[in-house]
């Protein structure tokens, strides 16, 4: 996920969105969270997340 977001193509976006939809109870947050920080993607990184979290019912 970390390289689709540092891509930064719309599809990448997309994938990373359909992972965190159905993956997310799965996912190390903070680890993520910590590497789009080193990266510089921790805007995409919070913008994924948040969309993700605003699709759960």
């Amino acid at each position: 996920m970390i390289h689709k977001l540092k891509a930064g193509r719309a599809q990448d976006f997309i994938d990373v969105l359909s992972v965190l939809q159905r993956q997310t109870d799965s996912l190390d947050h903070a680890y993520i969270t910590d590497w789009a920080k080193k990266l510089g993607i921790r805007e995409e990184w919070r913008h994924v997340w948040t969309q993700a979290d605003a699709s759960r019912p």
